[in-house]
């Protein structure tokens, strides 16, 4: 049995999004968002461990963030941003805050 783990409420979404990981852009959809990280599904394969850009393009905003890539299931893909300042992390809440509001 695994031990419960608390996650952030995520929000399920549709939209476009890139990752830029060592040199190559892969494009994808956004399938649910947190304020702390995303799933999403790629047209190319991701591999657990990747750290790149993140470009999230919703129709209200785009974000760019770190991000490194958690789990890899097929065409599933779990991505946690890196926050390496209070506004980083302040950006992705509005962010999530503005796709919640808009969903």
């Amino acid at each position: 049995m695994r031990p419960l783990e608390y996650r952030l409420p995520r929000a399920v979404t549709a939209f476009d999004i890139e990752f830029l990981v060592d040199g190559m852009t892969l494009h994808g959809r956004c399938r649910d968002l947190s304020e702390e990280g995303i799933r999403a599904e790629f047209e190319g394969k991701v591999e657990a461990g990747h750290t790149g850009l993140l470009t999230l393009r919703h129709s209200a905003r785009v974000l760019r963030i770190d991000a490194r890539s958690t789990h890899a299931e097929e065409s599933q893909v779990g991505l946690s941003f890196i926050f390496e300042t209070p506004e980083q992390r302040a950006a992705a809440t509005r962010f999530a805050a503005l796709v919640n509001a808009k969903s």
